[in-house]
């Protein structure tokens, strides 16, 4: 599992890791239409590349689950959101562009919570095919036709 939703049942588990370790929490909506659009690609992100989830501990919540976080935890006004907390402050916020997907992988590889092996240290993530500005020259017809 790339992750670990939060519930009613594993939140005092949860609360207590967000106190001694690194986290990157996923704030999501299921009404959200970007988190649709997210949480789907995220997956995918995390399931091809399983060395994620084992150099940071990545959680999501769901909105109706934000009531069993600490307080401090719950003030997320925009969706969907991730944020990283140490030893249970929040001490970095995702503000790029969350397409291409590939700068949440480099969000998760800089604030990863272990060492990464050297040959693990990119995400393996084919980039997206550059287009090119070419000019097209335009040749005007000087001869006059009848």
């Amino acid at each position: 599992m790339p992750y670990i939703e939060i519930t009613q049942q594993n939140c005092n588990n949860v609360k207590q890791d967000l106190l001694k370790n690194r986290v990157i929490m996923v704030y999501y909506m299921k009404s959200c239409g970007y988190c649709q659009e997210f949480m789907p690609k995220l997956d995918n992100l995390l399931n091809s590349n399983t060395y994620l989830e084992q150099i940071a501990k990545i959680y999501k919540t769901e909105l109706s689950n934000m009531q069993y976080l600490p307080s401090n935890l719950q003030n997320v006004n925009a969706f969907p959101t991730i944020h990283v907390y140490t030893n249970g402050e929040k001490s970095n916020e995702f503000i790029k562009s969350r397409t291409p997907i590939s700068n949440v992988a480099e969000f998760i590889l800089d604030n990863k919570s272990i060492s990464l092996p050297s040959s693990l240290s990119k995400p393996k993530i084919k980039p997206k095919p550059k287009t090119t500005n070419k000019k097209i020259k335009v040749v005007k017809n000087t001869k006059n036709s009848i």
